[in-house]
């Protein structure tokens, strides 16, 4: 009995291990070749993710023994790649230390099995690639590429020529992969060369902060110009006015004068009548002696009414 158990045991994990030889599974974010002495048929690829990844016992998949038949898997997802720091000589003689970083994705997984075989390859390969097209930043100026002037700063512009480079460089190569985005991951200048740059960078915003000063000195001594050229007329028209004002009051100070000088009386009467005027302006009640000042005004009516015309019965004094 147990004989024949330890036989059953064996059989068990010989078909187990037999299992295991001729057959693979694809997962879901995975891609799967099958080759043939290393050759790639038709239908010997197997996506994890569109679902042909799926065999006729689920997830699993027939094939030879090795070296009959080999698999080998890939990732279906977006990879991210990146490189050692690269020292390159910018359009204005500054040297820049510059990091790059590349996605990318397996889209034909036979033509990256012919070309590459493995993903180590495939790194090592985009690599070199990059280290080529990452001569393009050498056309730009350091500023070109660290500005806070966004109209002025052309990194972008930069990260989007060294990704059709690298795009064209792939594509003419034909590694059955697809970029899908190349960045910079980081710009730097070397130490013995950063204080050159930014006592530089001082400098030429000293200087731009000194034209701004001027200009505004300018402006302002052009505004105070304007401003007392302004004051000056309007001063001069004040003056020219108050002196036609004062020349009007001379001129009717003199006539009052030449009145009162010809008849004084009739002068002092008209005054003590204006008097009388306002007071009476407001139809007040007034009682008082018909001798105070200017009520004695009412008895001298009747003597120059025979002179000025006016009665007792005059609207004057309405």
């Amino acid at each position: 009995m147990k004989k024949l158990s330890s036989i059953l045991l064996g059989l068990l994990l010989l078909l187990f291990f037999l299992g295991y030889m001729v057959t693979f599974s694809v997962g879901h974010n995975q891609i799967a070749v099958k080759s043939t002495f290393g050759v790639v048929g038709e239908d010997s690829v197997y996506h994890g993710r569109d679902g042909t990844g799926r065999g006729v016992l689920g997830n699993l998949h027939f094939k030879w023994f090795n070296p009959i038949q080999s698999i080998e898997t890939y990732s279906a997802l977006v990879q991210q790649l990146d490189i050692e720091p690269t020292q390159i000589k910018l359009d204005d003689n500054n040297v820049a230390v510059v990091q790059l970083f590349v996605t990318w994705q397996i889209t034909d997984a036979k033509l990256f099995y012919t070309k590459l075989r493995t993903e180590d390859e495939a790194r090592q390969r985009l690599k070199e690639l990059l280290r080529d097209a990452t001569n393009q930043i050498a056309s730009y100026r350091f500023e070109d590429l660290t500005n806070i002037d966004p109209a002025k700063l052309k990194i972008t512009e930069a990260q989007q020529k060294i990704a059709q480079t690298l795009q064209a460089t792939a594509d003419a190569s034909e590694y059955g992969i697809t970029i899908r985005s190349v960045g910079i991951e980081r710009l730097l200048l070397p130490s013995e060369v950063a204080s050159k740059v930014f006592d530089q960078m001082k400098q030429t915003r000293e200087t731009l902060a000194s034209k701004e000063t001027e200009a505004g000195k300018a402006e302002a001594t052009q505004i105070l110009s304007r401003a007392d050229s302004i004051a000056t007329q309007i001063l001069s028209f004040a003056n020219t006015r108050a002196e036609a004002i004062r020349s009007e009051g001379r001129i009717a100070v003199g006539e009052k004068i030449r009145e009162f000088r010809d008849d004084p009386e009739f002068a002092e009467f008209l005054l003590r009548l204006q008097a009388v005027r306002q007071m009476l302006a407001n139809n007040p009640t007034i009682i008082a002696d018909p001798r105070m000042i200017p009520f004695d005004v009412f008895p001298q009516m009747k003597e120059l009414e025979g002179r000025s015309g006016i009665s007792a019965s005059d609207d004057n004094l309405e």
